[in-house]
Parts: C-alpha cells; structure tokens; sequence
C-alpha cells in the first residue's frame, strides 16, 4: 500500500482551509491552493503560516507546508489531491493543475456531484494518467470564523468515497483511509452520488422556507427551525424516490433517517427526529449560504448536479420521480433559471440509452 505522506488541497474556502487544517494536525504535509482569482482568500493564512482549527476534533495551529495559487507547485509530489471547492469550481480547478498533475496521483472531489465521469476524458485528453475519486460529501460541517481561522461544527463518520470508474475504488480507499479512517469504501460512483444528503435535504427545505429564507436573509438555524414535521414529508417523499431508483440499481441503501442514525449518532425513528436530535445541526445558521437564493449553491449545486441527474437516470429506465421533478420546477420558477436545462443528464456522464445494469457496468468498468 502507498504511504500516503503529502496532500494538496484545492479550494481555500470553508472546507478547504479546514481540511487543510485538520490534515497539518494530523501530521501530513499540507499544501493549500486557490484559483488566482480567489487568491486574497490565501493572504490571511500566508501571513500566518497556516490556520488555527478550533470546535469538534483537533484543535490547534496547523502548520501548512505550502501556501500557493501556482498550480504546479500546488500538486508537484503530493500524494493525494483533494478538491475542496463548490461544484462550481472543479472545473475551473482541474483546468488549471490538469496539465500539472503526475501520473499515478489520486484525485478525490470532496463532494463528488459526478466529477469522475465529468473529468475523467479531459485529463485522458491531456495524456494524464491519474485516478479519479469521489466522497459522498465532505466530511467536515465547518465554517470560516475570522482570518486563518476556522471551526469545525460536526464530522461525519462512515463517509463512502469511491474511484471512477469503480474497479480503481480499491486503490482510492486504500490511500484516502490513511488521513480518514472512518471513511468507508463504496463499490462505484453511483453509490456516492446516491448517498449524497445535500441534494436530498437542501432544496426541499429551501422551498418549504422560502418566505423565510428572503424575510431573514438565511439568519435562522436552518435544521432545526427550517424542519417542522410537514417539511420533513417532503424530504422523506425525495427519499423514497432515490431508494427506488436505488433498488432498480441493485444498490442498498441506507434512509436518510438511518443515514443521519449511522454518521452523525443522531437518535430518531423518523427523519424529523433524527434532525432535532443531530447535534451538529443545532448551530447551522447559514446565513453566507443563503442570502441570495439566486447564488446559494444549496440550490446551484443541488439542483442541477444533485436533482437532475438522478431523475435523468430514473427516467431512462422507466421510473417516475413526480417530487424530484416538481421541485426541480418549482425551484426553476422560483430562481427564474432553467435547472434541468442546465443539468447533469444521462449524456453528459457516458450513460445515455444503457438500461439498469449498463449503468452499473459503466459506472464500475468505464468506457
């Protein structure tokens, strides 16, 4: 197995400087990338020489071997690569250290939204021989408080990451594990995508607490208060249609009920209870999130990248997911956009016209 000694993460916003963080405290090599664009984020963290993590988990200065926007330096030796920005920004991201990459380097998307079948053909296309992976979400609820410093609020355990196409998912873990040892390897892409709780909770409870979200510009704790038990039906009513698709799939899968059960210990037999009763959700006061719901990537994110391909996907094998689709067109009114146009189709993943099992097969042997 490949002694896992330097990680590059990319992306210095929320997760990215607490990954960062909590990857120096725990003894690896760090170096920290943002797009140039974004590099004042970096100035604070530079000056410093690394990021104090405080919250759950370690706490501390984390020291950080490098702090760079030059993308060549960013991934020049490390180990693993690991994408710690908004779906919005992989592809910016993977243009820019693409031709840098060496060969042999694994690359995780934290969280993946299809990134393995999105990106796997441009960087074959650059001639790079690397390996692609995804997490089902990133594991940290986390938060930046003030300059080079950050909090970790909640850290998700059991979080499945699996390499694209699967037959590599072994190779993935095995490297992934040494910094995450509560990570739990899944069989494909599919898997990680299926078990993405972001795009099954934020955009129903957007919708549901709309008139709430603009009268308060998102300054409400958006568990907690946002989840009253009829809000709750229609997260639990998006589940049901992602376990049958699941089922068609021959994947098993946990309710989100006992997904919140398992990675958080949060108690409850219903998902309403199991989100009163996640302690991690008690400060999640999203407010930098949500005072714009034309920008909130709970919604640019979710939606087009969560939402849409998986109803894609449903349809395409005969199955119905009238909730899914309502509120991708609801949500669509609302914003005035057009999220199904925009979104991730069965096409844009190499998996147009195949039947259940073509897309597993797909998904586990590639192309």
């Amino acid at each position: 197995m490949r002694q896992l000694r330097r990680i590059a993460v990319l992306g210095a916003g929320n997760g990215g400087q607490t990954m960062a963080a909590d990857l120096a405290l725990a003894g690896f090599e760090v170096n920290l990338f943002e797009l140039p664009q974004f590099g004042a984020k970096l100035e604070p963290v530079r000056a410093a020489g690394g990021l104090t993590l405080s919250g759950i988990g370690r706490n501390g200065f984390g020291k950080l071997r490098l702090v760079t926007t030059d993308p060549a330096q960013a991934v020049k030796g490390a180990d693993l690569v690991m994408v710690a920005s908004t779906v919005h920004g992989h592809r910016p991201i993977i243009e820019a250290v693409g031709p840098h990459l060496e060969d042999g380097q694994v690359v995780v998307f934290n969280t993946g939204y299809w990134a393995g079948p999105r990106f796997q053909r441009y960087l074959k296309g650059l001639g790079k021989e690397v390996i692609l992976g995804e997490t089902t979400i990133l594991v940290y609820l986390c938060v930046i408080t003030g300059p080079a410093q950050v909090r970790m609020d909640g850290y998700k355990n059991g979080v499945h990451v699996a390499g694209y196409p699967g037959k590599y998912s072994g190779e993935v873990y095995d490297l992934v594990k040494q910094a995450y040892p509560t990570f739990v390897r899944a069989n494909s892409v599919l898997e990680t995508n299926m078990e993405n709780i972001n795009w099954i909770f934020h955009p129903a409870i957007i919708f549901m607490n709309t008139a709430v979200i603009e009268r308060t510009k998102g300054d409400f704790v958006f568990y907690v208060e946002g989840v009253t038990p009829r809000v709750a039906n229609v997260v639990e009513a998006v589940d049901r249609e992602r376990l049958a698709l699941c089922s068609a799939l021959g994947i098993k899968m946990k309710s989100s009920t006992e997904w919140l059960n398992s990675v958080y210990g949060a108690p409850g037999k219903t998902l309403y209870e199991a989100i009163k009763n996640n302690p991690a959700y008690k400060p999640s006061r999203y407010t930098h999130v949500l005072y714009d719901l034309g920008k909130s990537n709970f919604i640019t994110e979710d939606v087009p990248y969560g939402m849409v391909p998986v109803v894609s996907m449903a349809e395409q094998i005969g199955l119905e997911t009238p909730t899914l689709r309502s509120l991708i067109h609801l949500i669509s009114a609302m914003n005035g956009e057009d999220y199904w146009g925009q979104g991730l189709k069965t096409r844009d993943l190499g998996l147009e016209g195949l039947d259940a099992k073509g897309i597993v097969n797909r998904m586990i042997h590639g192309e």
